[in-house]
C-alpha cells in the first residue's frame, strides 16, 4: 500500500496529538509543522511540505485558517485532501469553517470538516476519541478513513459540513457556561438544568443556520459538548470557570472570541436564547456575572 504524506500545519497541542495518533498507523508519513521551531516539529518550508502532500490537516485557530490557505493554496496537489480541526468563526467575515474552506480554497479541491470529542491530552494519553468527517462525497470519507485506520479514532461520515461546523463553534460557546458555573460553586443538580437548556438552543440555532438535526445531536455536537463541558483538560470549559475568577477573557478560547459573531448571525433572533443571551451580556457586556446566571434558574 502507498505511504500516505500527512502535513499538520499548527504545533500546539491539538496538532502534536494528531500526530501522535496518526503516526500509529505505519502507512501514514507525518509531519508537524509550527511557527516556532520545537522538538519535533518539522524544519522544511511549509511550501515544499504542502505541495508534497496527500493530507493536509489544519490544526490552528479558526481566526487563522484563511490566512494560512491564503499563503498555501497554490502549492496544494489538486489531488491531496484539506482537513481542518478549527472549531470557530472567522470573526472578520462572520463565517464557519466550511465557508471559509469552501471561499478560500481553489476551486475542485477536497476538503472536510473533522468534529466531535477529541480532547488533546486524551489523545496524547491514547485514550482515543470519536467524531465525523463532514465532506461533500464519500469518495473523500474513504480517503480519510484509511489514514485513521488502527489509530484509536472512531470516525463516521456526515455530508452536513455546514452542521459540523456549527457545531464545532456551539459546543465551545455553550461550554463557557459549564466552566462559569463551576466558577461560581454550582453543584450538578443545577449544573444538569444548564445542559438541557444548551441542548435546546444548540439545537435550535443548528436549525436557524442551516445544520442538520442529526448533526448537532450527534458526535459532533451533543457529544463534543459533553467532552469539553465536564472535562479537566477543557480550555473552553476553563476559560469560563476563569473568567469568574479573573474577570479576565481568554484571547485563546475559541468560545469566547467566537461569542460576538454568533450573536451577530442571529441577529434578531436572540430572544429564543436565553442562556446564549446571557452569556453575551457577562462575557462582552460585561453585566453583573452572579445575577444574570441567577436568571436562568
Amino acid at each position: 500500500m502507498k505511504k500516505q504524506q500527512i502535513v499538520i500545519i499548527g504545533s500546539g497541542e491539538i496538532g502534536c496529538a494528531l500526530g501522535g495518533v496518526l503516526r500509529v498507523n505505519k502507512n501514514n508519513l507525518v509531519d508537524i509543522w509550527g511557527r516556532t521551531p520545537a522538538r519535533g516539529i518539522s524544519r522544511k518550508p511549509l511550501a515544499a511540505l504542502t505541495a508534497s502532500a496527500d493530507f493536509l490537516f489544519l490544526c490552528v485557530p479558526s481566526w487563522a485558517v484563511k490566512e494560512v490557505i491564503d499563503g498555501i493554496r497554490l502549492q496544494i496537489k489538486k489531488d491531496a485532501v484539506v482537513v481542518c480541526l478549527a472549531k470557530g468563526i472567522d470573526g472578520k467575515g462572520k463565517k464557519t469553517m466550511d465557508q471559509v474552506l469552501k471561499e478560500t480554497l481553489l476551486k475542485g479541491q477536497e476538503f472536510a470538516i473533522l468534529a466531535g470529542p477529541m480532547i488533546a491530552e486524551e489523545l496524547q494519553k491514547g485514550m482515543g476519541g470519536w467524531g465525523i468527517a463532514g465532506v461533500f462525497d464519500k469518495k473523500t470519507f474513504f480517503k480519510i478513513m484509511t489514514i485513521f485506520e488502527k489509530t484509536g479514532i472512531i470516525l463516521g461520515f456526515s455530508g452536513d459540513l455546514r452542521g459540523a461546523a456549527l457545531a464545532g463553534v456551539l459546543k465551545n460557546i455553550y461550554a463557557l457556561a459549564l466552566g462559569i458555573a463551576d466558577g461560581l460553586g454550582w453543584g450538578g443538580n443545577i449544573k444538569s438544568l444548564l445542559v438541557v437548556r444548551a441542548l435546546e438552543e444548540m439545537a435550535g440555532i443548528n436549525k436557524i443556520l442551516g445544520g442538520k438535526r442529526e448533526t448537532i445531536s450527534g458526535a459532533a455536537g451533543y457529544g463534543d459538548f459533553i467532552a469539553t463541558s465536564f472535562s479537566s483538560y477543557s480550555r473552553n470549559r476553563e476559560s469560563g470557570e476563569d473568567f469568574v475568577k479573573t474577570g479576565k477573557c481568554c484571547l485563546k478560547s475559541e468560545g469566547i472570541i467566537s461569542l460576538p459573531s454568533l450573536v451577530s448571525l442571529l441577529s434578531g433572533k436572540m430572544d429564543k436564547f436565553p442562556l446564549l443571551l446571557v452569556l453575551y451580556s457577562v462575557i462582552v457586556e460585561r453585566k453583573n456575572l452572579k445575577k444574570a446566571f441567577q436568571s436562568l434558574i
